[in-house]
């Protein structure tokens, strides 16, 4: 029951810890170019500046894409050939005075309080069962919440990495190249979050499994 535990545990912080991975990376020939051409999902909500190209994208686009802006902020600094494309993805958001200081304000707060649930939930994840942990008793209720925190994890988890999907799809569609990839935070984020829930499951049915063998010795 402790692998289990500790798996739980280290999958809670793993998660945690893929907000600050780059979830987009520029990659040429399957390797990404540099960490300056990296995007991870804490970046994209502390950056002003790309909040407000999100939001004119979103106004301008009649499909909705977003594509060009995560374009513009990957890759402002890669030149050659990639530089033209670039110039040619941004060339629908050349203007962002459209934009409302409210209307980038209010998805920049959507974003900061999306992220810091996101891994305050993965802190109580790792604090609830680690401290049973530590006690080496496990108890029912404390691990039904466990299950339920996890459960809203791998959701969450899942959602990002579908995010992810539609911005390098959408990027690489205005780029006319497959040139945006995904990070390691695209990954860890969806894989931890589901093993956490797995680890969930796991330490619900051993305990029922210990506590039926208990009764039955008894």
């Amino acid at each position: 029951m402790r692998v289990a535990a500790w798996i739980f545990v280290v999958c809670a912080v793993a998660a945690a810890i893929g907000m600050f991975l780059p979830a987009l990376e520029v990659r040429v020939g399957g390797n990404p170019l540099a960490k300056r051409t990296s995007l991870s999902i804490y970046r994209a909500n502390t950056n002003s500046e790309f909040i407000r190209r999100l939001v004119a994208g979103y106004k301008a686009s009649s499909g909705k894409k977003l594509g060009t802006a995560v374009a513009a902020e990957l890759m402002p600094r890669v030149g050659g050939k990639l530089h033209g494309a670039i110039d040619d993805a941004s060339s629908a958001m050349t203007s962002l005075d459209d934009v409302s200081d409210s209307d980038a304000k209010t998805l920049a707060r959507v974003l900061a309080i999306s992220l810091w649930t996101f891994i305050a939930l993965h802190v109580a994840m790792a604090l609830v069962v680690g401290a049973d942990l530590v006690r080496d008793r496990f108890r029912r209720s404390r691990l039904i919440a466990a299950l339920a925190m996890a459960v809203v994890s791998a959701a969450a988890g899942i959602a990002i990495h579908v995010g992810c999907s539609m911005a390098i799809a959408e990027a690489n569609d205005d780029l006319g190249k497959d040139l945006i990839g995904y990070g390691a935070g695209a990954w860890l984020i969806p894989i931890a979050a589901i093993g956490g829930l797995g680890a969930a499951i796991a330490l619900l049915v051993i305990h029922r499994r210990a506590g039926h063998t208990a009764a039955t010795s008894g």
